[in-house]
């Protein structure tokens, strides 16, 4: 008897487009530079914009092993390509806020579910799985 069923989330249940990319780093980049600002390290938006590229790229390099990384893991890794020494050592309370900031603007304004998605879910709610 089948009792559970697993789905990989991204483009397999969820899909993004380029635009919807590009509308996150933006809103991440804005929201990752107020909370430096506010916290005296201030960064310049096109430094953290390209950190943000270099990292993603950087963090492609693990998921195309099927590996994942933390949020938290995934802001080290754009910190260090801004080769800022304010950014070393960032106390983990406003770590915190700055995993908020990266992860809310996804679920602030959700990806769009791959045609047909909604259906498989419910025909298995339906069958008990």
């Amino acid at each position: 008897m089948l009792d559970t069923v697993t789905f990989d989330l991204w483009n397999t249940l969820l899909s993004n487009t380029p635009q919807d990319y590009q509308k996150y780093r933006l809103k991440r980049v804005e929201k990752i530079s107020r909370i430096l600002r506010r916290n005296g390290r201030k960064v310049k938006s096109n430094h953290l914009l390209d950190a943000y590229h270099k990292g993603f790229e950087e963090c492609k390099k693990t998921w195309e092993k099927n590996l994942d990384l933390s949020t938290e893991e995934q802001l080290k890794i754009m910190f260090d390509f801004l080769e800022d020494e304010r950014l070393k050592g960032i106390p983990q309370n406003l770590i915190s806020h700055l995993v908020e900031a990266y992860v809310s603007p996804i679920l602030e304004d959700p990806p769009n579910l791959i045609d047909g998605a909604e259906e498989v879910l419910i025909q298995g709610e339906e069958k008990g799985i």
